[in-house]
């Protein structure tokens, strides 16, 4: 049966022979009454049914819905509620998280009901003895002086941090970096503005981090930064926050940005609803990071 049709039984459907006209009951078959007798009885009329003369059904208007049905309004709702969204996405700005400034970024956490503060700087000097410097030089076989990329050098960095930063002691879980480079993080949306982006490098627990999807066991995110590039607090605010949303310790993770030499800044959520960022201004000894 055609799909117009369906909304009603085949007893209310009213079949006419091939003409061109339903006016009128004189040629009006009985409701309900089988195609295929209708069908039989009509090859003895003239005109015969054909491709040329077809038979002619007419149903009963579709029922309307009333308005106080649940189920209605609850479609209708829904269709308001996707034709808003869809007006909304038309109007929102969007940006890459790497070309986001900061008041765009906090505005887009305001929009989901979270503040920023800004710490004290972190002056104290830690137990351990600075690492050496990483350097974001290389020299070639011709005795020229390359500076790195930021991607070029992170592998180097990968191993330095391991080395250097994340030696754990004897029987403690392994902290590690992992390069996730082109991991997409969650787009974020508030405000009429939306950001995407992607991460570089994660750190968590080296077995966690073998399971789940990219980012389902990551504690953090490191930043990385070269000692001729500038930190982008605005990124660096987002993907915290894209971070949070995808990982599985939700607020409790963390992100340092940093050139691994006199650069080195954080980003972490305290209480519910602020998202905090830090510096560690240089000392003579820097702690381990934890």
């Amino acid at each position: 049966m055609a799909e117009e049709l369906m909304h009603c039984s085949p007893a209310k459907l009213v079949v006419y022979p091939p003409k061109d006209s339903v006016d009128g009951d004189e040629n009006k078959y009985k409701s309900g009454k089988k195609l295929e007798e209708v069908i039989q009885e009509l090859k003895k009329k003239t005109p015969p049914t054909s491709d040329d003369h077809p038979l002619i059904v007419v149903a009963p208007t579709r029922p309307q819905k009333p308005a106080n049905d649940s189920g209605f309004l609850a479609e209708q709702i829904s269709a308001l509620a996707a034709f808003a969204q869809e007006e909304l996405d038309i109007r929102t700005k969007h940006k890459p998280m790497s070309e986001a400034s900061a008041p765009f970024a906090i505005s887009i956490l305001a929009g989901n009901g979270i503040r920023t503060a800004t710490e004290e700087p972190i002056r104290e000097a830690g137990s351990l003895a600075d690492p050496p410097k990483f350097s974001w030089e290389v020299l070639d076989l011709g005795g020229r002086v390359w500076n790195k990329s930021e991607h070029a050098g992170t592998l180097e960095v990968v191993e330095w941090f391991n080395q250097h930063l994340l030696a754990g002691e004897k029987g403690e879980e392994k902290y590690g970096l992992k390069v996730v480079t082109g991991a997409v993080l969650p787009k974020v949306k508030g405000n009429r503005k939306s950001a995407a982006g992607k991460g570089d490098i994660a750190i968590g627990k080296l077995e966690n981090m073998e399971h789940g999807e990219t980012f389902t066991f990551v504690n953090g995110l490191v930043e990385l930064k070269t000692d001729r590039s500038r930190i982008k607090t605005g990124k660096n605010l987002l993907e915290l926050f894209a971070l949070s949303m995808t990982s599985k310790i939700e607020t409790g993770v963390a992100l340092l940005a940093t050139n691994c030499d006199k650069t080195w800044q954080t980003f972490h959520f305290s209480e519910a609803g602020v998202l905090h960022t830090g510096f560690m201004i240089m000392a003579e000894k820097r702690g381990k990071i934890s």
